[in-house]
């Protein structure tokens, strides 16, 4: 339940007597001025000191907009780090995504390929860079002309690590 229009239009959430971040697209949707399609990814690591785990997005699609969110916590600090324009040999293995939508078009393929272990050459352009231990990124509308590198880099030996890769492709309107 949203407090004011403000707070929905911003994906805002109470609980508790506390202000949580929400998804935007989750807030537009449930108000009825968005479809498409949001997608999920999820996993549990244990890294090691300087330890990383590492992802690659393609979003490919140039008639929808992909808007992503990270989510991690851990037992220990990790420092998270998004790059656009990263320069790599090999793209790694790609994963498949969960469809959120489990009514309307639930075995549909998600536009944007996600990869684990890319072979990056060079980072790119740095967007955003956080230290701790839960950590959620902005959101980000990736333009779909270029490659995202999420890396995301242990502090400390036997950290556990859980991601959330959470992204939304929202058809493209034309007026």
């Amino acid at each position: 339940m949203y407090n004011t229009r403000e707070d929905m239009e911003f994906g805002r959430f109470f609980e508790q007597d506390k202000l949580y971040p929400s998804s935007i697209q989750t807030a537009q949707i449930n108000a009825g001025s968005q479809t498409g399609q949001e997608w999920i990814f999820t996993e549990v690591q244990t890294l090691a000191e300087d330890g990383t785990r590492a992802f690659l997005i393609q979003p490919r699609n140039k008639t929808s907009e992909n808007h992503l969110f990270i989510s991690m916590t851990s037992s220990d600090n990790c420092t998270l780090e998004i790059y656009e324009k990263p320069t790599f040999s090999a793209n790694g293995t790609e994963l498949s995504p969960v469809n959120t939508n489990r009514i309307y078009k639930y075995n549909a393929k998600a536009k944007l390929r996600l990869y684990h272990t890319p072979t990056i050459t060079d980072n790119g352009t740095l967007l955003y860079k956080e230290l701790g231990t839960v950590l959620d990124s902005k959101r980000l509308a990736l333009n779909s002309n270029y490659f995202y590198y999420i890396k995301i880099t242990s502090s400390a030996n036997d950290n556990e690590l859980s991601i959330l890769l959470d992204w939304f492709e929202k058809k493209i309107r034309r007026i």
